[in-house]
């Protein structure tokens, strides 16, 4: 999770490779629907769409709502509400229209899974990003609004920068050019600021770990 969340997809490919294949020896199942959710995620970010899929379908046969609804209060995202999101994706991408826009929503629409925050943006994005491959801006409105709520009232940074994204592209595509471009620069000055944070922070660590100069013992005087 640490790669995928850094964009350090092919780190993160090898990383949920060894992960499926320790967990497939082991009897968790947990650990196994995890793997399976972690490859398929990493193997549709790099276009393998046919083969995400199949551990997609793993997710879906193996998860089991009673006994592992939870999985987001330690894994950060329910796997059954991501492979959803995931199977719309690589649905639409390849040409599935109607079944990947059935799975999208079907992902929101999770009634015990998407009280999680987390997963509910996920949710959310994941179905805005499938419209946007569509390009039905129009229908998409509703959901962007929707996914804006969910990060500003849960302060999930991403989400709000992704929803801003969005939101640009809605405005402007419905003659709002003005407010489209001032929501999508909204969306950039956020990632600018937290890169001035970073930035600022590495700074003060630097500064931090520098040793302290010592000062030479003074010698007494009689």
């Amino acid at each position: 999770m640490y790669y995928f969340s850094r964009s350090g997809i092919q780190d993160a490919f090898r990383i949920s490779h060894q992960l499926l294949r320790i967990a497939k020896t082991g009897q968790d199942r947990v650990a196994q629907i995890e793997a399976h959710f972690i490859r398929a995620a990493t193997l549709a970010l790099i276009g393998r769409y046919k083969t995400a899929e199949q551990h997609l379908r793993e997710v879906f046969k193996r998860y089991n709502r009673v006994d592992h609804h939870t999985h987001a209060t330690i894994y950060l995202l329910n796997p059954f509400v991501g492979a959803l999101s995931y199977y719309g994706i690589t649905r639409t991408i390849q040409g599935f229209l109607d079944e990947g826009i059935a799975r999208a929503i079907e992902a929101t629409q999770q009634p015990e899974e998407v009280k999680h925050p987390d997963t509910l943006a996920f949710a959310l994005m994941q179905l805005c990003y499938v419209l946007f491959l569509r390009g039905e801006p129009q229908e998409a409105s509703p959901w962007v609004a929707r996914l804006a709520q969910v990060a500003r009232q849960h302060g999930l940074f991403h989400t709000t920068v992704v929803a801003d994204m969005f939101g640009g592209w809605v405005a402007t595509e419905a003659g709002r050019l003005e407010e489209g471009l001032h929501t999508a620069q909204r969306a950039f000055k956020i990632l600018w600021d937290a890169e001035l944070y970073k930035r600022q922070g590495r700074q003060n660590a630097r500064r931090v770990l520098q040793p302290v100069p010592q000062r030479p013992p003074q010698s007494g005087h009689m």
